[in-house]
C-alpha cells in the first residue's frame, strides 16, 4: 500500500498565495513617419523620412486641404507657399512633381485627375519595399 504524503497547511497556503497578479505593460508609441510637402517654384516636392510612410495625393480634390492625406499614421507637414495657398483655398500651378521618400516601406498614391505634368515627374522611393502609383 503506497504511502501518501500529506502536505502541511503552510505549503498549501503558499500555493494559493502564488496566484498570478496582472502587471501594467510599458507604454509603447507607434512609430509614425512624417512626410513634408512643399511647393518650390512650381514644383510639388514630397519628401519622406526613414520610417514607413503612406501618403495619398489627390490633385483633383475640390478643397486644397484634402489634397494631401497621410495614411496608416503618417503625418503630413506643409511648407511655406503651399500652406499659404491652402489657407486661401487655392492650389498654385504645378509643373513638376518630385518624390523622394528615403528609407522605409513607403507608399505614394497620386490621383492626377486632369493634371498633366508639363515638364516631368521624378520619383526616388529610397530603400525598402515601396509602391508608387499615379492614376
Amino acid at each position: 500500500m503506497p504511502l501518501l504524503k500529506r502536505q502541511s497547511r503552510s505549503s498549501r497556503q503558499r500555493r494559493t498565495n502564488q496566484l498570478a497578479t496582472p502587471e501594467a505593460l510599458e507604454t509603447r508609441r507607434l512609430l509614425t513617419g512624417r512626410v513634408k510637402v512643399a511647393l518650390v517654384g512650381n514644383d510639388l516636392v514630397i519628401r519622406g523620412d526613414a520610417r514607413d510612410n503612406t501618403i495619398v495625393v489627390d490633385l483633383s480634390a475640390d478643397n486644397p486641404e484634402d489634397i494631401f492625406q497621410g495614411e496608416d499614421g503618417t503625418r503630413v507637414r506643409f511648407d511655406g507657399q503651399l500652406r499659404r495657398a491652402a489657407r486661401r483655398g487655392e492650389l498654385p500651378r504645378i509643373d513638376d512633381i518630385r518624390v523622394r521618400m528615403r528609407a522605409g516601406n513607403d507608399t505614394v498614391i497620386v490621383f492626377a485627375g486632369d493634371f498633366t505634368a508639363p515638364d516631368d515627374v521624378r520619383v526616388d522611393m529610397g530603400y525598402g519595399r515601396d509602391t508608387f502609383v499615379m492614376v
